[in-house]
């Protein structure tokens, strides 16, 4: 009789004890997911760049949909005041960090908050924009990832002389520019342009495109011009109208470079820069930091150290360029 007690007493506990381990697992705190908040001056964020990012954040433990919400907003290249008003939407959702991947997003978002944290990446020039104090030291609540944190003359500089090896008897050169980047508020790119030219021996003229329409206006200028080459620079715009300037330089028949591989993938000539999605991915473990309890201050702002040089060889077929010794050398990509 006490043994077939003391196994119904058994039964009832391990009953009881069933019944509790949902009760118990439910009571258990489940793991916060955080808001990155990622506002974009352009049509769409680079499926590249995001996967990158997503990848970083996968690797440090976060996984979209989890414990992590990645809130994207995006606007038409150049729009500022829909960009001003899609940053000013995430600060007052409160996201945990803002990720911000253009000059013009990061300046936004740093006018519009000083307690969000906000992480840069491919952003030139954080000093000189006013996004940190110092590279080492960013102070406030911003730091980042750089591509270029030299002189604004530097990476250009570079291009001319990449340009030029590409066409050595080209004297007439020109440079692509978006004048509402707001590096050109702090620097004089008529100035650098000409100690480039001076320093080249060549005549280099600046064309401007604020929007998508004004590019083909700006080709046919270089063209009426007699250009021979030309330097297209990184901006959001020339990121998203990427195709729209490939097609109009093979149109011209006009030798180009560009900072993105992504433009030689789209029918570019030649680009020289850094491998913008292993910045973003780069990004994902400063976001980590920040999320994890460190303030922005405290974090060194990282600086891009491998640079690639992709070559689309159809296009330079089309052209008929025969690519130099001295570049076939330096190629870490090839487009065919």
């Amino acid at each position: 009789m006490e043994a077939h007690i003391g196994r119904r007493q058994l039964l009832l506990s391990g009953c009881l004890g069933l019944l509790a381990f949902p009760l118990a697992a439910y009571a258990q705190p489940t793991r916060k997911a955080f808001r990155i908040g990622w506002p974009s001056a352009g049509t769409q964020h680079s499926p590249r760049f995001e996967a990158a990012f997503l990848r970083g954040m996968r690797d440090l433990g976060y996984v979209q949909g989890q414990n992590l919400i990645l809130v994207t907003r995006c606007c038409a290249g150049g729009d500022l005041e829909g960009l001003n008003g899609f940053v000013d939407e995430l600060v007052r959702m409160k996201v945990d960090v803002l990720l911000v991947s253009s000059p013009q997003a990061a300046v936004a978002a740093k006018k519009a908050t000083t307690t969000i944290p906000i992480v840069f990446v491919a952003v030139a020039n954080p000093i000189a924009l006013g996004l940190v104090a110092s590279l080492a030291k960013p102070g406030g609540n911003v730091t980042g990832v750089t591509h270029l944190a030299g002189a604004a003359g530097e990476m250009l500089s570079k291009h001319v002389e990449l340009i030029k090896e590409i066409v050595p008897r080209g004297t007439r050169l020109a440079i692509l520019i978006v004048p509402n980047n707001p590096i050109y508020q702090k620097v004089d790119i008529r100035e650098v342009v000409s100690r480039l030219a001076q320093r080249s021996g060549t005549t280099i003229h600046i064309l401007e495109a604020r929007r998508a329409d004004d590019l083909p206006g700006d080709f046919a200028q270089a063209n009426r011009d007699g250009i021979q080459g030309l330097v297209v620079t990184a901006d959001v715009l020339t990121f998203t109208e990427r195709k729209t300037i490939a097609d109009l330089a093979a149109q011209y028949r006009l030798p180009a470079t560009y900072w993105f591989r992504e433009s030689v993938e789209a029918g570019g000539l030649i680009s020289y820069g850094t491998d913008f999605a292993e910045l973003h991915r780069r990004a994902a473990t400063l976001v980590d930091k920040v999320l994890t309890g460190t303030a922005p201050a405290d974090i060194p702002v990282e600086q891009a150290a491998v640079f690639e040089m992709v070559v689309n060889m159809k296009t330079a077929k089309a052209l008929r360029l025969a690519m130099p010794s001295t570049i076939q050398a330096r190629v870490t990509g090839v487009v065919e």
